[in-house]
C-alpha cells in the first residue's frame, strides 16, 4: 500500500463544456487519510507484535501482552473499515454530493488499494483467530477451570 501511486492523463473541461486541455494527475496513498490510518495502524500493529514476541518468554507478560493486541486488533479493524469504506467510494462514487467515480480513472491504484485493505483484513481477523486460542489455552491451563 505504501508504495501505491499512479498517474495518468484527463481531459479538463471549461465552465460551458468545451474540452480546454489534457492535464495530468496523480493518485497516491498519502492523499487519502484512510489509507495513511491502515498504513499506520499496520505499522503499529507489526511493531507491537514484535515487541509480544520478545516479552511473552516472561509468564508475568503474558495478560497485558494480550490487552495490547485487543487495543491493536481494535486499532486494525477500526483502520481497515476506513479504508474499505474509501475505496468503495472511490469505486462507485456518491451521487447525493457529486462525487464521481475515481477507480475509473485509476483502476491500477485501486486494484492494489482494494488488494492491500483485503490482506490486513484477512491478517486481522487470522490475529483474533490466535488471540482468542491463547486466551482458551491460558483459560485452560489457569486453576479456575
Amino acid at each position: 500500500m505504501a508504495a501505491d501511486r499512479q498517474s495518468t492523463t484527463v481531459q479538463a473541461a471549461g465552465g460551458g463544456g468545451e474540452l480546454l486541455q489534457r492535464v495530468p494527475v496523480t493518485a497516491k496513498w498519502t492523499y487519502s487519510s484512510a489509507f495513511v490510518c491502515l498504513v499506520v495502524a499496520n505499522t503499529m500493529v507489526f511493531a507491537f507484535c514484535a515487541a509480544a514476541l520478545a516479552a511473552c518468554r516472561r509468564r508475568s507478560a503474558v495478560v497485558p501482552v494480550m490487552v495490547g493486541d485487543l487495543v491493536a486488533l481494535a486499532l486494525l479493524f477500526s483502520a481497515v473499515g476506513a479504508a474499505a469504506q474509501f475505496g468503495l467510494l472511490g469505486e462507485r462514487g456518491n451521487a447525493h454530493v457529486r462525487w464521481a467515480k475515481v477507480c475509473d480513472v485509476y483502476g491500477r491504484f485501486c486494484e492494489r488499494a482494494m488488494a492491500a485493505v483485503a490482506v490486513s483484513l484477512i491478517a486481522a481477523f487470522a490475529d483474533l483467530v490466535l488471540l482468542m486460542l491463547n486466551i482458551l489455552t491460558i483459560h485452560k491451563a489457569s486453576s479456575y477451570y
